[in-house]
């Protein structure tokens, strides 16, 4: 029986993770409003619990958004790693939405359900 709190939904977003001891590129496969699932090639990964810093990047079509947030490794497996999201806030779900609006397609042409979020506050929109 599933117990998940949040649904998942399919990604293939490049994400870059930095911890302490340095920074590590995978690919997130899957992501919900409580965290993600990364994989890595052969290289090295961050260390089980360490806590991280989470930058997303992928292409609209018109431009690269780059979003961050912050969570630690929950699971490891040969693969990958099951990360959790620290900021269970309204920044940190917005964030999940606007990626998961773009990679399902959903997104209009050079708009951004972000955009009023993480527009520059002392710029006028």
């Amino acid at each position: 029986m599933e117990r998940r709190r949040s649904p998942r939904t399919r990604v293939d977003i490049e994400v870059e993770l930095r911890d302490p001891a340095g920074e590590y590129r995978g690919i997130a496969c899957d992501i919900s409003q409580t965290g993600l699932y990364v994989e890595f090639g052969e290289g090295a990964r961050p260390a089980s619990r360490e806590a991280l810093q989470i930058k997303f990047s992928i292409w609209t079509g018109s431009q690269l958004l780059t979003r961050q947030t912050r969570g630690h490794v929950v699971r490891s497996t040969d693969s990958g790693l099951a990360i959790r999201f620290s900021d269970e806030d309204m920044v940190s779900q917005a964030v999940v939405n606007e990626l998961i609006h773009y990679m399902t397609g959903n997104a209009a042409a050079g708009s951004s359900l972000g955009d009023s979020l993480f527009a520059d506050s002392t710029t006028p929109a």
